[in-house]
């Protein structure tokens, strides 16, 4: 008699697969953080987590099989995360230098008594 089931290797396989996969960017992310020069250093931390994540959405949140409004999720906190950077950039960009007069009193020596 056939079993109309599956045994779960394929669950195992798949699994098993993406750890590896995780575990090989993990390792270039270890040799990138020091074997590579200094500017580069940032962008390839970056895009190797942005494939790592791509990977975890992917394979074990299933977002390919799900239904729209499961999809839509993330999407939206990636979009608020996008906007929070935006906004802080902006912020960031558009600060004007303190006048002298408005900065910090410098330290005095505190005398003993």
């Amino acid at each position: 008699m056939q079993r109309d089931q599956d045994d779960g290797r394929g669950l195992w396989l798949k699994a098993g697969a993406v750890w590896i996969a995780l575990g090989v960017v993990l390792a270039a992310t270890v040799a990138g953080a020091y074997l590579a020069p200094g500017p580069l250093r940032l962008p390839l931390a970056l895009g190797l987590g942005a494939v790592k994540a791509a990977l975890v959405v992917v394979v074990f949140m299933e977002l390919f099989d799900s239904r729209a409004s499961t999809r839509i999720a993330p999407l939206v906190g990636a979009l608020f995360v996008a906007l929070l950077f935006a906004l802080s950039f902006a912020d960031e960009a558009t600060r004007q230098e303190m006048p002298r007069s408005f900065a910090a009193p410098p330290e005095r020596a505190v005398q003993d008594r």
